[in-house]
């Protein structure tokens, strides 16, 4: 099995968006119970390679649901809530966080996460960019979350002890229940 730097290498050279494939993901979300029922949507915002979250974000301020965006620190990330994306400048990493004036989002038991990925397996356990931001951030977290990947990109990955699983996978396909 290749290692998760191996493959990480990998899809990043591949990486390519899929405007059709995200509309059905966006679809299969916004249809779920855990989406309608969650009364704050915690979500990382799209860059320009990855599956588009700022329809999502946007599907969410037009139905008057809570959205927090995290702001990564030294080595943990913490939502804030945003009421646009015009709420929202370029921060580490190139990605977009929340200003310094938004403030911190209160997650309950009835939050959705949405987690990012280059791939996952069919368990939730998830390969991401490295940092393990996520990892540490869903060790200690209790709601729901859900991971956004390509049917193609779900396949066995190297699963670690610090590895944290979500317990959905949104594809253009359908829903995955993972844990």
């Amino acid at each position: 099995m290749l290692t998760k730097n191996e493959i990480r290498r990998r899809l990043l050279q591949n990486r390519k968006p899929d405007c059709e494939k995200d509309s059905l993901i966006l679809e299969n979300l916004l249809s779920l119970k855990e989406f309608k029922e969650a009364d704050l949507l915690l979500t990382y915002i799209s860059t320009e390679s990855e599956i588009d979250t700022r329809a999502l974000i946007n599907a969410c301020f037009k139905q008057g649901k809570q959205v927090a965006v995290p702001k990564t620190d030294i080595r943990e990330i913490v939502f804030h809530e945003i009421k646009s994306l015009s709420e929202t400048v370029k921060g580490k990493f190139g990605i977009r966080e929340p200003l310094k004036t938004c403030k911190i989002a209160q997650i309950s038991s009835n939050t959705l996460c949405i987690v990012p990925a280059l791939a996952c397996n069919e368990r939730g356990f998830r390969l991401g960019y490295g940092r393990g931001y996520y990892d540490r951030f869903l060790s200690g977290y209790s709601g729901k979350s859900a991971v956004l990947c390509y049917n193609e990109n779900i396949f066995e990955i190297p699963v670690e002890p610090h590895d944290r699983a979500s317990g959905m996978i949104i594809t253009e396909g359908g829903t995955l229940h993972g844990r």
